[in-house]
């Protein structure tokens, strides 16, 4: 339930600290109102509390549903009753954790310690922490699907830029050559019979100098995907490359192995309000990575030849020129991991981090498949 976030190396702040944020939160939504329940699950005390909650208040036994602070009251009501001070005590302790996650720290890697900054005053109510953008000022941008808040580094004070955006599925975040934020988000288009039939993209644009919001009328339509299926990979000026493990559903089985299917990789100009049509790997690819490997190649590696029960790991790399839209399929790496972390080292090497540890690959000695 709490997670830590920086952006290392992006985020090394201009006096050499590293933006640190810290966060209270339960799957992908930080919601302010369940925490003093959330505390008590954490600290395995959920179940006993509602046995004495039902003693004391028995018409609150729906303690979730209650605001933040009339949770709180119940709960210190009730192990007052009780008379049960180790129990408050590690709840008062996991309301500290929560009350202190919500700020940025900067790390100060010669002293090791933690700096406490601002406070951020947008996460909760369903507004959790998605990217951290470093912007050409030295500032950076915090974002949030419902707002954003930019992080002086100099003063430790923050900027709140609120969105008011629709609830939708936000799939990436980026910026433009004159730094302008980009939130892509996305739609589901259901056909006749109520069956996914296509996403549909659309692009905001995020003017921070003058807070505002510009919503683009193009439509970028592709066909339905699972929402683990993206590779995908910043090129740091405006473009993004994202690969989508596509399912083309028939009315007979809408669901598994009857979909043909296809990792179609693509290239985004948020600078041009354009998509483009890369090419299509050899190698169908769920929940793999990319990386890339220099100006014209992309590698994309791990993830399995399908999204059905029975799938099989892919042990090949597959590297795709974006400007001829060839791709050519490597011998087996034993990369077998879902989304493997990808970091290109200086000497060319990638360093790949999976649940089972590091390892170091030179992929000019990942010969091409016979």
């Amino acid at each position: 339930m709490y997670n830590d976030f920086t952006s290392y190396p992006e985020t090394q702040l201009k006096n050499g600290n590293i933006l640190y944020i810290n966060t209270y939160w339960t799957n992908f939504f930080s919601i302010e109102d369940a925490v003093p329940s959330l505390i008590l699950e954490e600290f395995g005390l959920y179940n006993v509390f509602i046995e004495k909650l039902e003693l004391h208040y028995p018409s609150y036994r729906g303690l979730k549903y209650f605001t933040f602070d009339r949770q709180l009251k119940i709960i210190k009501d009730v192990y007052e009753c009780e008379r049960d001070p180790q129990d408050l005590k590690l709840f008062e302790q996991g309301l500290s954790i929560f009350r202190n996650s919500r700020y940025v720290y900067e790390y100060n890697i010669q002293t090791n310690k933690f700096i406490k900054k601002g406070a951020l005053r947008s996460i909760g109510y369903g507004n959790s922490f998605r990217k951290l953008i470093p912007l050409s000022n030295g500032k950076v941008a915090i974002c949030m699907p419902k707002t954003v808040e930019i992080y002086d580094p100099e003063t430790g004070n923050l900027d709140l830029i609120e969105l008011s955006l629709k609830p939708t599925s936000l799939e990436f975040i980026s910026k433009t050559k004159d730094e302008k934020l980009v939130y892509v988000v996305r739609n589901i288009k259901y056909n006749n019979n109520n069956n996914k039939e296509n996403t549909i993209f659309k692009i905001i644009y995020i003017d921070l100098e003058n807070k505002k919001v510009q919503i683009s009328n193009k439509e970028h339509i592709f066909g339905w995907y699972t929402d683990q299926s993206r590779a995908e990979l910043d090129l740091g000026d405006g473009r993004y490359i994202f690969g989508l493990y596509i399912h083309k559903q028939t009315e007979i089985n809408p669901w598994y192995d009857s979909r043909p299917k296809y990792k179609a990789v693509y290239l985004i100009d948020f600078n041009k309000d354009e998509i483009k049509y890369l090419g299509t790997l050899k190698l169908p690819r769920f929940r793999g990575s990319c990386v890339r490997l220099d100006d014209k190649k992309i590698m994309f590696v791990g993830g399995a030849d399908s999204d059905w029960r029975y799938s099989k790991p892919v042990l090949n790399a597959e590297i795709l020129d974006i400007e001829t839209g060839e791709s050519v399929i490597t011998q087996k790496n034993n990369v077998s991991a879902f989304g493997p972390e990808l970091y290109k080292l200086k000497d060319g090497r990638i360093l790949i981090r999976t649940s089972g540890g590091l390892k170091l690959y030179v992929p000019k000695n990942w010969k091409k498949e016979k």
